[in-house]
């Protein structure tokens, strides 16, 4: 779960759009008999700044909260977005944290699971 700035960013989706990126070959299926499934998301986060615990509902997947290494203001609007990484069922989920309007990130990494 630490920050790894090599790690792949995951876009603010609110300003790219969720614009297909495996073209017709990429499989995404409907719910409930999901037999594969892709999660793309930016949804507003939850800061606690006495834990340092970053709370985000996602959706399908549920709440997670990871502590950061980071404080983030009081103030400040948090936009979490993500991703499922996984060829056919998700086995782990990255995400990026944005704050206010700011375009990069403060944060990503990996929240659940394992991703590459």
């Amino acid at each position: 779960m630490a920050n790894d700035p090599s790690s792949n960013q995951v876009p603010d989706f609110t300003v790219s759009g969720f614009a297909a990126q495996g073209g017709a070959s990429e499989f995404q299926a409907l719910l409930p008999n999901a037999l594969a499934l892709a999660i793309k998301f930016c949804v507003k986060g939850s800061y606690n700044q006495q834990t340092h615990q970053l709370c985000v509902d996602i959706p399908v997947i549920g709440t997670k909260c990871i502590t950061i290494p980071l404080s983030i203001p009081i103030s400040a609007s948090i936009k979490v977005c993500g991703e499922t990484c996984g060829s056919f069922i998700p086995h782990g989920v990255k995400v990026s944290v944005y704050i206010d309007s700011n375009p990069n990130p403060i944060w990503s990494g990996v929240i659940w699971g394992t991703c590459p």
